[in-house]
């Protein structure tokens, strides 16, 4: 499964077919739009394939990963994003061959990856609201091209002059309700988030831990305290 809108999903095809020509099974390819795309491809080809791989950013894998819960078949990550959390945290490689012919000799070790469960439906790393997810959600692929992870950033600081608190209502364990009110939210499945390029929740990943953030001042100065205090002490 490749990503159309990740930067390097017509280069990679070539690399593919390399590694897959001379192998004794046949490598089937479809070209994926958008992420919403994945769960319609994988449940149509689950019962097919001894393997599924997807080349993409973190929205693609999060697709995939979500698609495949309950499923026996392997998921094979190639990066192929902005900001590849989910690969980084595997310790993947990101040369492609070099990753399939880790897995198909046999030297690769099988993660599994825990979800967590909402309202919603499946939680495979995180869900942001408010300032940070307008943002982001807002920055311009050929921004993201450009500059990367800090296009993120970037976009971040353009929109702080504009934002407002807003209410967040939530329940944990179907038991513990808050509200808060902050410029935004950020739930993580996964000890692996970044807030301005500084890892946000500074602990070891636990299986089953949901971890919650919530930014109440949107103040240069205060921000810039906090970001030279993650730098000097790591905290």
């Amino acid at each position: 499964l490749l990503s159309q809108k990740s930067g390097a999903a017509r280069s990679i095809r070539p690399a593919l077919s390399d590694f897959f020509r001379g192998q004794p099974f046949v490598a089937k390819y479809k070209s994926i739009q958008s992420p919403k795309e994945i769960a319609k491809a994988v449940d149509s080809n689950r019962q097919k394939y001894i393997a599924i791989v997807v080349y993409g950013g973190d929205g693609t894998v999060i697709a995939a990963i979500k698609a495949m819960a309950g499923i026996d078949a392997p998921l094979i990550i190639i990066p192929g994003g902005t900001g590849n959390f989910i690969a980084k945290s595997l310790g993947l490689p990101f040369d492609p061959q070099r990753l399939l012919q880790a897995y198909f000799a046999q030297s690769s070790t099988i993660k599994y990856f825990d979800c967590a469960m909402t309202t919603e439906g499946l939680l495979a790393l995180d869900i942001h609201a408010g300032w940070w997810a307008e943002s982001t959600m807002n920055t311009p692929h050929s921004l993201k091209k450009w500059l990367g992870f800090i296009a993120y950033t970037t976009q971040a600081i353009r929109h702080l002059p504009s934002q407002r608190k807003q209410l967040y209502d939530f329940t944990l364990d179907d038991e513990d309700h808050k509200s808060i009110n902050a410029y935004t939210a950020l739930f993580a499945n996964k000890a692996i988030q970044s807030f301005f390029g500084l890892k946000l929740f500074n602990k070891p990943e636990r299986q089953g831990l949901l971890e919650i953030a919530f930014v109440n001042s949107v103040n240069p100065l205060r921000m810039w305290i906090w970001i030279m205090g993650r730098i000097i002490t790591g905290r």
